[in-house]
Formats: structure tokens, sequence, C-alpha cells
């Protein structure tokens, strides 16, 4: 992860009767058979106790 472009939002909401206590956006750097050398772009959603409940990432 790029620990500079990280962007952390504490949460105080729900999705149906889940919890979510922070998001994340971020950028980080993923293994890949071809290497492109740009970071991927993701969002991770976290619940109770830090619980990841989603993390999505997508090519820039």
């Amino acid at each position: 992860m790029d620990m500079e472009s990280l962007a952390i939002s504490k949460s105080d909401t729900k999705v149906e009767d889940v919890a979510v206590k922070t998001v994340i956006l971020g950028e980080a750097y993923i293994a890949r058979k071809e290497k492109t050398g740009k970071p991927d772009r993701f969002v991770r959603l976290l619940g109770d106790k830090g619980k990841v409940l989603l993390a999505f990432f997508t090519a820039q």
C-alpha cells in the first residue's frame, strides 16, 4: 500500500444490518505477471473490530 495515498474516514452507517465503521481509499501495488508499475486503486470497508467487509480493487 502507498501510505501517502490513504484516505481513512470514520463512518457510522449500516448496509442492511451490518455496521460500517471505517472507509479506506488508497492505492496499492499488486504483484501480477504483467508488470505495469502502476498502482491499483482500492476501497475497503471495515466493520466492528476492524473486520474487512469489502475490498474492491480497480486498475487505473
